[in-house]
């Protein structure tokens, strides 16, 4: 027998007989086999096969002469076991598909139902074929014993393939099957009758399966609902299986009490399951045992003692933080939000004061991480990945995303950790310890040579991190239940809110000790904690030995769970359980009452290190914000939800709420609290006829000290006013609340600003409100201002408009990090998809034809080119971003357009610089700016619905516009930190690059038709270049421009002339700098006059007149000028210049080639003046489209 190696195809040649006879299972050799035998043994070697010879050609030589030579005598082929079935196979499958289908029956997956011996033979094939030789390589996990031999860790384990092998296939396959079930079915059964003996001395409940125990019939999760179903079944104590391990549930108020006190001690364990061993590694105060356990606990509680906690010294850490939450929600101004992130925000912040002895910023990043990290690991448990990870560890933290997101959470929270004890370290020590980590590191001095302490830095960093999950997530989850408890009973809230004013009054500082004043407040708190609920189940126990519990001998590490949400809703001891209800801790008389089933902190050893603490939190923040807020639900919103999101802890769906400051009757004069005069004239207070006629007797006198007051605060803002802008260049002089408006006539336009700079220079400064704007005119002013120190002035005014508007997200309207970021993945994405290549030529070439095509259809009629043009640039924009084109009769795309027209005709006007000015009263009036505002959300609406069918289709392997590369980028940035690629900046990229290349460049060809009609000469003049340059059927280019020098001069021209962006868009500095000699603080806003530019008489002969000579050298040949600036300059420079620039041209050249515009007949004038708004728009006007 011989085989040839054919190395030319890398494939083996069938073997062929030599001597008769033989039969061999066939295999492949890799190259480097073959390569071996023929450097050890030669061209033509022999194998031995059982007692087979097999004769090995390798190389063209050998093969040529060997199959060539003696060709008979070497052309029979092997018969193989394979092979000599395959002969008779084929006639037996034909001979089925002749029998079963007709020669022109289409064969479909389903015939194989009817054909058995063909569905066979191809299972067969797959067998003995088994074109995988070896599998996928495993990996050692641990130290094991693989076969008698020794297989260390890490170690790699190839399995070859075991379908071909005839030892393991001696019967049929249906034959095999049953053996490999029945064995399978065998051990499930032995697990199942395993289970049911050992289920025999534990409490009663549901069968458990094999593998899974009782997670199917929980659905994979532990809530409430079902407990109690379980609990009706099987009594108040029962036992769940968790895979193949059994739980002891307690459920009721009795249940749980005895459960946990009778034999404290004995369940006084707790399990270290696979999940609590990645969190923990048995280390801390939460999840460890044993006299570890013991040391911990106690160093802690007494270290919390010490530090003040249940005492006067820690509560000023708690006033300070509410204080700072109060300011927080002063500044949303009763606007909607949701609560969530400054509630946790604040909480942390206690968490952080008592760890770290410090408190973060609202804006540090590490916080934010911190604080999202804690929600990460906090949602994981009672989540299916928590089952599953618990199931199957090794597989669910490669593959299940929650489980890597939990793992790195983790490894940052003890990072951060970890850098807070190196600070610590650092510092030099004080003789008075500030913190917790202070103490610990003291004590682990102290018990350094003590061989039973535990006190070590691992412990230290597992307690802190015990005290951060256990301490903000529950403490911030409650208080988010307290507020939405308060929006959806109204009357609670100001019961609550009319027993602080009466006790406490309006700058009184809350402490604990009022609790005991304020009986009701007391009994709201507690009914929150109630009814939240928020720990369903308390972290479980373990028992330490064999103990009897309520009856029932549990065996030792026996795994128990208090269900503390059955103590609480026990129908028992509470009047109404399933009622919000604040009478569950009072008397008849209003006086506060304690409950025994009160167990929300659970109970016996286990009971929460931080339970006062978190008490003294609770009433403090929650008492201080009613004192300050009367919380509402948003305008429009008649109702919330109040159903539960199961997770480690149970939270409120998410929602929003307006806090409203609790303004006086007398609120000019105290704008923020409801008790500045008396309690009576509160909008919470009730009135009657004698106390009206008291108020308005002391009204009379404060009215008159209240004019004083104003007279007297506009002076001394006059006179702050101008001792600030003797710092900043010269300009009119402000007056307080408008600045320099009322100089303006309340308007903003390029005209103006020449007249300002003729009087005060070319750099001034104007003042708008309280805020001064630094205005940049002239060429020289505006290049040098913009690119000296251009990043110093990179950064973007977010006006209280444009805030509303755009939330500072996207690119236009964005600063700093998210700017920067937005910007250069928009740069990069545009390039990819052909901007300023030839790539995307072809759509806005497209657009182009559309548009000739639209205007031929008017067949010389006159026409408004208005709608046309913002159509075709437009659909531009949509193909680049949307990756496709909308009809002329898309409803849809006309309202999106008129959206756009409308948000742009705002922008500058009367009532948009009113708002600017006063933004927290324009916000609740209606008016154009609701309007503005309603549009933006239209353009947002619209652009969200893309991204939503883009999302659905699913991201293509080839991406093929805008949201495809971001939608890309989002998967692919998940994890970078400081990550700002989000949906919402997605969106409002996406509405920038809209506004800021739909309008502009439609509002040039709009005036660019204009000056065709109105500069007859210069249109026949581009025609005539065009027709002597092009074929009438070239499909013109962004290229030919070059060709083309008059057509491209009359281009800029149009920019120039036409100048539609009067003033550049605000930059504002982001650092103190220096501008053209002026020192400007960081802050400063600064204007670039761009009109001033294209209009400076000094860079052009004629600049007020429309001369395309200003781009044309004195031989006709195009020429650029340093001071066109349409697109603005210096980092902010507009993001889609090249688009701009290749759509103006390609459009004008289209039309001009094909069309010659004329006013229509009659009209003699054309107005050239422009329409003053967000951009400079022309007068409404008709073109004939002439075809030439």
């Amino acid at each position: 027998m011989a085989i040839v190696f054919a190395e030319e195809f890398s494939v083996i040649i069938l073997p062929r007989i030599l001597a008769a006879g033989g039969v061999m299972d066939t295999r492949i050799f890799p190259p480097v086999t073959r390569e071996q035998l023929a450097k050890k043994y030669g061209n033509i070697c022999t194998l031995w096969l059982g007692h087979k010879p097999m004769v090995v050609l390798y190389g063209f030589r050998a093969v040529k002469d060997g199959l060539t030579t003696n060709s008979e005598d070497v052309s029979g082929r092997l018969q193989t076991y394979v092979f000599n079935k395959m002969a008779n196979g084929k006639e037996e499958v034909q001979k089925e598909l002749d029998a079963v289908l007709s020669p022109s029956h289409v064969i479909c997956y389903e015939d194989r139902k009817k054909l058995p011996y063909t569905n066979a033979v191809i299972h067969e094939i797959m067998r003995f074929g088994s074109i995988v030789l070896i599998t996928i390589p495993r990996e050692a996990v641990k130290d094991t014993t693989v076969l008698g031999y020794q297989l260390p860790k890490d170690r790699w384990v190839l399995v070859t393939a075991l379908l071909p092998s005839r030892a393991l296939w001696p019967l049929p396959l249906s034959h095999t099957s049953v053996v490999l079930v029945s064995f399978v079915v065998s051990l499930l059964v032995l697990q199942f009758l395993k289970l049911q003996w050992i289920r025999r001395r534990l409490p009663p409940g549901p069968t458990p399966y094999p593998l899974v125990g009782n997670l199917l019939q929980m659905n994979f999760q532990i809530h409430h609902d079902m407990l109690k179903k379980m609990a009706k079944t099987h009594g108040n104590v029962f036992t769940l299986w968790f895979l193949n391990v059994p739980m002891v549930i307690l459920q009721g108020f009795q249940a749980v009490k005895e459960g946990l006190t009778v034999r404290a001690e004995d369940v006084a364990g707790r399990p270290l399951t696979k999940t609590f061993h990645i969190l923990t590694q048995g280390n801390g105060v939460m999840f460890s045992n044993g006299r570890l356990w013991k040391q911990q606990r106690r160093f802690g509680l007494a270290t919390l003692r010490k530090m003040g906690v249940g005492k006067k010294d820690q509560e000023y850490r708690l006033q300070e933080e509410a204080g700072h939450l109060v300011e927080y929600l002063k500044k949303t101004n009763g606007k909607p939000l949701d609560p969530t992130m400054p509630v946790v925000h604040t909480v942390s912040n206690v968490i952080c004061s008592v760890i770290f002895g410090h408190r973060f910023s609202k804006d540090d990043e590490n916080f934010h991480r911190l604080i999202e990290s804690i929600d990460t690991i906090t949602a994981f448990g009672n989540s299916i990945y928590f089952f599953v990870y618990e199931m199957a560890p090794w597989l669910a933290s490669r593959l299940l995303a929650p489980c890597k997101d939990t793992k790195s959470s983790i490894d940052f929270v003890n990072a951060l950790l970890a850098k807070e004890l190196e600070s610590h370290k650092r510092k030099q020590k004080s003789d008075e310890n500030q913190d917790f980590i202070d103490y610990y590191l003291d004590e682990i001095d102290k018990t350094k040579g003590d061989a039973d302490a535990t006190y070590d830095e691992e412990n230290l960093m597992q307690t802190i991190f015990d005290l951060f999950l256990a301490g903000t997530e529950t403490t911030a989850t409650t208080l988010r239940w307290a507020l939405l408890y308060m929006v959806v009973y109204p009357d609670i809230q100001a019961q609550v809110q009319k027993e602080l004013d009466a006790v406490l009054g309006c700058s009184h500082a809350i402490c604990y000790e009022d609790r005991k004043k304020l009986p009701y407040t007391n009994a709201v708190i507690h009914e929150i904690q109630r009814y939240s609920n928020i720990v369903l189940i308390a972290l479980p126990r373990q028992s330490m030995k064999d103990t009897e519990l309520l009856g029932f001998p549990v065996p030792k590490n026996t795994i128990i769970l208090a269900n503390i949400d059955s103590v609480l809703t026990d129908p028992g001891k509470w009047e109404t359980p399933d009622q919000f209800n604040p009478g569950h801790f009072l008397d008849k008389d209003g006086n506060f009452v304690n409950r025994e089933a009160f167990l929300p902190f659970s109970i016996g050893h286990r009971v929460c290190m931080g339970e006062l603490l978190a008490r003294m939190e609770l009433f403090i923040v929650f008492a201080t914000l009613l004192q300050a807020f009367t919380f509402t639900l948003p305008e429009g919103v008649k109702e919330v939800s109040t159903k539960l999101v199961f997770g480690s802890t149970m939270k409120p769906p998410p929602y929003e709420l307006c806090a409203i400051p609790r303004i006086t009757f007398m609120g000019w004069f105290n704008p923020f609290h409801s008790c500045g005069l008396d309690a009576s004239v509160s909008r919470q207070a009730i009135f009657d006829k004698d106390k009206l006629v008291k108020v308005a007797v002391k009204m009379l006198t404060i009215s008159q000290v209240f004019v004083a007051l104003v007279v007297f605060l506009l002076i001394m803002q006059f006179l702050k006013l101008q001792r600030v802008r003797r710092r900043l260049p010269p300009g009119p002089i402000p007056l307080p609340i408008f600045g320099t408006l009322i100089q303006l006539n309340f308007q903003f336009n390029r005209d103006l600003l020449m007249k300002l700079a003729k009087i005060h220079g070319n750099v001034f400064t104007l003042w708008f409100g309280w805020a001064p704007v630094v205005i940049l005119n002239g060429f020289q002013a505006v290049k040098d201002g913009m690119t000296m120190h251009p990043e110093d002035v990179s950064g973007r005014l977010v006006s209280p408009f444009f805030r509303a508007m755009a939330k500072g997200k996207g690119i236009m309207l964005a600063t700093g990090h998210t700017w920067k970021q937005q910007r250069r993945f928009a740069l990069r994405t545009l390039r990819n998809l052909g901007l300023g290549k030839r790539g995307l030529e072809h759509r806005v070439q497209e657009e182009a034809h559309y548009l000739v095509e639209f205007f031929a259809s008017m067949k010389g009629k006159p026409v408004d080119p208005s709608f046309p043009l913002i159509h075709s640039v437009s659909n531009v924009i949509c193909a680049v971003v949307f990756g496709h084109r909308f009809s002329r009769e898309d409803e849809t795309f006309h309202e999106l357009i008129r959206a756009t027209e409308r948000l742009f005709k705002f922008a500058g006007s009367f009532i948009h610089h009113l708002y600017e000015i006063f933004p927290w009263l324009m916000c609740r009036l209606p008016g154009p700016h609701k309007k503005a505002l309603s549009c933006y959300d239209v353009l947002s609406s619209f652009t969200r619905r893309e991204i939503r069918m883009h999302m659905k289709r699913g991201i293509p392997e080839e991406l093929q516009d805008f949201i495809d590369f971001y939608l890309a980028h989002i998967e692919k940035s998940k994890d970078v930190p400081r990550s700002t690629y989000n949906e919402d900046n997605m969106v409002y990229s996406i509405n920038d690059l809209f506004l800021g290349g739909s309008e502009t460049t439609s509002t040039t060809l709009n005036w660019a038709l204009l000056y065709m009609v109105a500069n007859p000469d210069i249109q026949e003049k581009v025609q005539k270049e065009l027709d002597a340059v092009l074929g009438p059927s070239q499909l013109i280019c962004y290229e030919d421009r070059r060709e083309l020098p008059y057509t491209n001069a009359v281009v800029h021209e149009i920019q120039r002339f036409s100048n539609i962006i009067s003033v550049g868009m605000p930059r504002v500095c982001v650092r103190n700098t220096t501008l053209l000699g002026f020192p400007l603080k960081k802050g400063t806003i600064v204007f670039p006059n761009i009109a001033s530019s294209l209009y400076d008489p000094e860079q052009w002969e004629t600049p007020r007149q429309f001369n395309p000579g200003h781009f044309l050298d004195k031989d006709g040949n195009f020429v650029s000028q340093e001071a066109f600036l349409p697109f603005s300059t210096g980092h902010r420079v507009c993001l889609g210049e090249n688009l701009a620039r290749t759509e103006l041209f390609i459009f004008f050249a289209n039309l001009l080639r094909a069309f010659t515009f004329r006013l229509p007949e009659g009209v003699t004038e054309i107005n050239p003046e422009p329409i003053l708004g967000g951009t400079l728009q022309p007068h409404p006007y008709r073109v004939c489209a002439i075809p030439r």
